[in-house]
């Protein structure tokens, strides 16, 4: 039920949590409240759990409860509906759809975070809306909730009373949307509220989750780890020497280090003679990638599988060890069915060439990476052949390609092999 009643004192803004509920999804849209505070807004922030107690989120950490949903007594502005990693079991949970069912009846605004989408569609608040999720969960929210009018594109979607978002970042970028509404610029530019929201959800994560800094860097809408400790710096007054020296070890099993001033990170990783990376050695223009996109292999399964097992060709495991010898803060997989994909993500059997009928198509690919926001990272660089290179090229237009002026598998190869041994053949 949306309620118009006009309001003089702060908004109020209900926050749900529950067992294994996505750290961020709850952090990120409470910093943006608060922060507002700061700039002329004026909220009242409350979290709620079914019964006032703290609960275990999905990164292992205890978020607190104001109050239990029977203590909730008053309407609210915006009821914030987070999603969580194993949403598929929070939608049989009866006892919590009734939560969000009564907290929805107490709402002039019902907004939810990411997979929270999928409580909201199982409790039955959004038949005949548009709706949207992340992006990896679309094609899941359409089959299990057919009323449900999925946007598979948009950042997040207002359908009357109702607000969704497509993952964690976007949940930002709807709570922002909602300050706007609420209370205009609220005193500072809007590139830099952003700027400071996402920074302090970031920080949030680094002090109370494990996840690497390029991780962080990308669930708050930063892109790239060095994007984000550019902005520490900014926000710290320019006084680089309050900025960790080290950060959390990466994916890949390295550590990142701050530099103090310009040049080479104290933290690069050379290899081969008189201290050259693989780079310096072909000629390449950057001293690390921010992001390595490589070619998904095009194994027949009978299973799924993660898209890094695909690899089974001696050409993809070319291309997988050069991009691991390059040390990037990120890496992907560009599939011919599936778009991009991080390693770990299970797909579904499939025997698509790029170029098929069913391919994806640049314009799938340039919304996945909006949506990931990864878009301005730089530098990029593209291992594989012409057609992934193209389609790398639709996003990054400037991405560096290795490859490029060898002919024929054998010198692609060969090429390949420099880029792990730092030295060209």
């Amino acid at each position: 039920m949306n309620h118009n009643h006009p309001r003089t004192g702060p908004l109020t803004i209900t926050v749900l949590v529950f067992p294994g509920v996505r750290l961020l999804d709850v952090t990120g849209p409470i910093e943006v409240f608060a922060s507002a505070d700061e700039f002329g807004g004026r909220y009242r922030v409350r979290v709620v759990s079914e019964d006032g107690a703290a609960v275990i989120t999905s990164a292992g950490t205890r978020i607190g409860a104001d109050l239990a949903v029977d203590d909730v007594r008053e309407l609210c502005d915006v009821l914030v509906v987070p999603g969580g990693p194993e949403w598929e079991t929070a939608i049989k949970d009866d006892t919590l759809l009734d939560v969000v069912r009564r907290l929805h009846g107490m709402a002039r605004c019902t907004a939810s975070v990411c997979t929270g989408a999928f409580l909201l569609a199982a409790a039955g608040l959004l038949r005949g809306r548009r709706a949207v999720t992340h992006w990896r969960q679309s094609r899941q929210l359409a089959v299990r909730f057919p009323s449900v009018r999925v946007q598979p594109d948009a950042i997040f979607v207002r359908d009357g009373p109702m607000m969704t978002s497509a993952g964690v970042s976007a949940g930002i970028d709807l709570s922002l949307a909602l300050v706007e509404e609420h209370f205009g610029e609220v005193g500072t530019t809007p590139a830099r509220y952003v700027e400071r929201v996402r920074l302090e959800a970031a920080q949030v994560l680094l002090e109370t989750g494990d996840d690497s800094l390029p991780v962080v860097a990308r669930r708050t809408g930063f892109g790239s780890a060095e994007s984000l400790r550019r902005a520490f710096v900014r926000h710290l007054g320019g006084d680089a020497g309050r900025v960790p020296d080290e950060l959390p070890d990466d994916r890949y099993g390295h550590r990142h280090r701050h530099t103090r001033g310009h040049g080479h990170r104290n933290g690069d990783h050379r290899t081969g003679q008189a201290g050259m990376t693989p780079n310096d050695r072909l000629g390449l223009d950057f001293s690390k990638p921010e992001l390595i996109v490589i070619p998904c292999g095009s194994r027949k399964l009978d299973h799924p599988a993660r898209a890094a097992d695909l690899y089974i060709g001696s050409y993809h495991r070319a291309c997988r060890k050069a991009a691991d010898a390059l040390r990037p803060d990120r890496l992907l997989i560009l599939s011919a069915r599936y778009g991009l994909l991080d390693l770990d993500d299970i797909v579904e059997p499939y025997d698509t060439p790029h170029g098929a009928t069913d391919a994806v198509a640049s314009q799938l690919i340039l919304e996945q990476a909006t949506l990931r926001g990864i878009v301005r990272l730089d530098p990029v660089v593209a291992l594989g052949g012409a057609r992934h290179v193209g389609l790398v090229r639709c996003v990054w237009p400037h991405a560096l390609t290795p490859l490029a002026g060898t002919r024929g598998m054998g010198e692609q190869l060969a090429r390949l092999a420099a880029l792990r041994g730092g030295h060209v053949n």
